[in-house]
């Protein structure tokens, strides 16, 4: 089952089994899709990564430590509020 976290306007975290992937917005004259950055293990490369390539997104790059702070925090409450609904999906399925 695969799930999505948005980071930002711009980009998002996709849940896959065993698989974290980055994802950056692409925009076109007719539509907007995702492109994918990478995939990643666990979610602390894919911060590092996500953070090492901020600045090079200036459109939607994070001005300041507190902004890295704030992005953090939203980021973790989505994750936690996932963890428990599937937690809450998986002792309903056993």
């Amino acid at each position: 089952m695969e799930r999505t976290i948005p980071i930002d306007d711009n980009a998002q975290i996709v849940i896959e089994p065993e698989n974290y992937i980055l994802q950056y917005r692409r925009k076109s004259k007719s539509q907007i899709s995702w492109r994918t950055a990478g995939y990643f293990s666990d979610l602390i490369s894919l911060a590092t990564e996500y953070l090492n390539e901020a600045p090079k997104r200036a459109d939607n790059a994070i001005k300041d430590i507190n902004g890295i702070v704030v992005t953090i925090e939203r980021a973790e409450t989505r994750i936690c509020k996932l963890i428990s609904k599937l937690k809450q999906y998986d002792g309903r399925n056993k």
